[in-house]
């Protein structure tokens, strides 16, 4: 029977990943439009079990993957190179949105000195650039910029961003992970993904920062669950008749023991992400020839949508959500080319070094050396 590693090492190059970051960071946007036009729950929300909403499940799936692929990183890097690459593909492209939005709202309001001199734009800015925050209610407390989407019913400038901070935890737990795994050995790594796990699941709410936010139970779980898959991955089947049994299962556990739904979903949802990466035909795989475009959707997706609020007087939630996507892609393709693909050309040192070495000639060394 085809493993989880037989799939994921076939379609190493060619897969699924790309395609299904993007399409995530579609329904997200699609997921918010109908409470930013104030229409109520988005009407994929009632089939969903648990409780669950489309955006916090499509987030789940963003963070599956990432668990599993970073998983592999964790193997191969070190501590600091794996946070210094993971800095260079999150904040670049988040400082540029953050500058966007603080320009564009200064223009909006016409005053200029007294708009950038605000401390709500100030807290905003030191926020959005850094996602440093103690709790979810200090996130919020941020989200907003003096005068700017005051006519909207959702005045938050980006309220997809919630899930950064959380993110960046996330990241900052594997190297912790890896940093002791160092000093035992690299082969307990699966070891830590599965304590890792273990806290998340029975012990959240001790978890500094998350704990203090349930909505982030879901996708640290995701993410170490995906971790934990990438340990197992020799053993772990990879077929489609489980993922229609465990999505029969999980409906089951919904219809006998609602009180369990929750940890059944958290189970399927990274298997069925890896399964759909890994173990289909990677139809979807050129979009990897074109550029990731998911995190520029999802960095734009809010205030792109609630842009066409603002302009919209019908508060129609399918118009908010096709011309909100129209403009994040074109955001998007711009964030990518523009600043995420530049920046990730950085994460090799040699690239850096040879770089340095045309703007300083001279005995320059690699690190390695």
């Amino acid at each position: 029977m085809k493993t989880l590693g037989d799939a994921s090492v076939n379609n190493a190059r060619t897969n699924n990943v790309t395609a299904i970051r993007l399409l995530a960071a579609v329904l997200v946007i699609f997921s918010h439009a109908w409470p930013q036009t104030a229409a109520g729950a988005n009407p994929i929300n009632g089939l969903l079990p648990g409780g669950l909403d489309l955006g916090a499940t499509c987030v789940a799936v963003f963070f599956s993957l990432s668990g599993y692929l970073l998983a592999l990183s964790a193997e191969r890097l070190t501590p600091a190179v794996f946070v210094f690459r993971r800095i260079l593909r999150i904040y670049p492209a988040l400082w540029a949105g953050t500058a966007v939005f603080v320009i564009c709202g200064a223009f909006s309001t016409g005053r200029y000195f007294e708009y950038l001199a605000d401390p709500q734009t100030q807290n905003f800015i030191r926020v959005g650039s850094t996602m440093a925050v103690a709790n979810s209610a200090e996130f919020a407390a941020s989200s907003w910029l003096p005068g700017v989407f005051t006519d909207t019913h959702i005045g938050f400038v980006n309220g997809s961003l919630w899930t950064l901070p959380a993110e960046i935890q996330a990241y900052l737990a594997m190297a912790l992970c890896m940093t002791l795994a160092r000093v035992l050995s690299v082969r307990s790594l699966p070891v830590f993904w599965i304590a890792a796990l273990t806290i998340c699941v029975f012990y959240f709410s001790a978890i500094p920062f998350a704990g203090s936010e349930p909505r982030y139970r879901i996708l640290l779980i995701s993410f170490f669950a995906g971790a934990v898959f990438f340990s197992l991955k020799s053993v772990v089947p990879m077929t489609g008749w489980l993922v229609g049994t465990m999505l029969i299962g999980v409906a089951a556990v919904n219809l006998l023991l609602p009180s369990y739904t929750l940890t059944a979903v958290t189970i399927f949802i990274p298997y069925a992400s890896l399964y759909l990466a890994f173990g289909i035909a990677p139809i979807f795989s050129g979009l990897d020839r074109i550029g990731d475009f998911s995190y520029g959707v999802y960095i734009y997706g809010w205030p792109a949508a609630n842009i066409v609020v603002a302009l919209d007087p019908t508060d129609n939630p399918w118009l908010a959500a096709g011309g909100g996507l129209t403009i994040a892609l074109g955001m998007a393709t711009a964030s990518w080319f523009l600043i995420e693909r530049p920046a990730m050309t950085l994460k090799n040192t040699e690239i850096i070094m040879a770089k340095a070495r045309k703007l300083f000639p001279g005995p320059l060394r690699s690190p390695q050396a």
